[in-house]
């Protein structure tokens, strides 16, 4: 809630051709600010550490490196694939309310506003090995917005190809999930499903 809250306050009030561009092109800089800025907190919290404290320390460098098997490549792809219909659907809303300026209510601007800057935010974290947990608290936030805009545009505006598209990868994340599952079952466990 404190993050929703705190992303909330940075969140831009107007978002235009201009602000995304300059966003986009600021974002490899900000990754780099985010990761020394992290690393800066995670040394200095352990270091505060007494031997008293080193069980709350190594807990937290447990929590923090509990989601290092996702830093590897294949839990990158695996990230990527599950929230590709995140990405696709803020590209399609982008290019849709802020390059094509369709007209939409006041409201589902300002959510679709806060979706970008969520989802800005949980970016700066998705390639930093420590703070993956922070990457995916900030992108199920942004899910949110995300229903309520793409539910928007998809009861007002008529389906074109590009809505086929998005729907299309928003299903190959839970053929994935359900594939490796049957998989990860039959091959490493070695069940028989019939």
């Amino acid at each position: 809630m404190l993050f929703s809250i705190a992303a909330l306050s940075v969140t831009p009030f107007y978002l235009n051709r201009k602000t995304v561009k300059i966003s986009l092109v600021i974002f490899p800089f900000l990754t780099v600010v985010t990761t020394l800025l992290l690393d800066y907190i995670i040394m200095n919290g352990l270091i505060g550490f007494d031997i008293a404290d080193m069980n709350i320390g190594s807990s937290m460098t447990g929590y923090a490196s509990g989601t290092m098997r996702q830093s590897n490549i294949f839990g990158k792809l695996n990230q990527m694939i599950t929230y590709m219909p995140v990405y696709a659907s803020l590209a399609l809303m982008t290019k849709k309310i802020v390059f094509e300026e369709i007209d939409v209510p006041r409201y589902i601007k300002a959510l679709f506003i806060y979706w970008y800057a969520i989802t800005y935010i949980a970016s700066l974290f998705f390639f930093q090995e420590t703070s993956v947990w922070l990457f995916i608290r900030f992108i199920m936030m942004s899910y949110f917005p995300l229903c309520i805009v793409v539910g928007y545009y998809y009861s007002n505006f008529k389906m074109t190809r590009e809505k086929r598209i998005l729907m299309l990868l928003a299903i190959l994340p839970i053929c994935y999930k359900l594939f490796y599952a049957f998989y990860k079952r039959l091959v490493w466990e070695g069940y028989v499903f019939f």
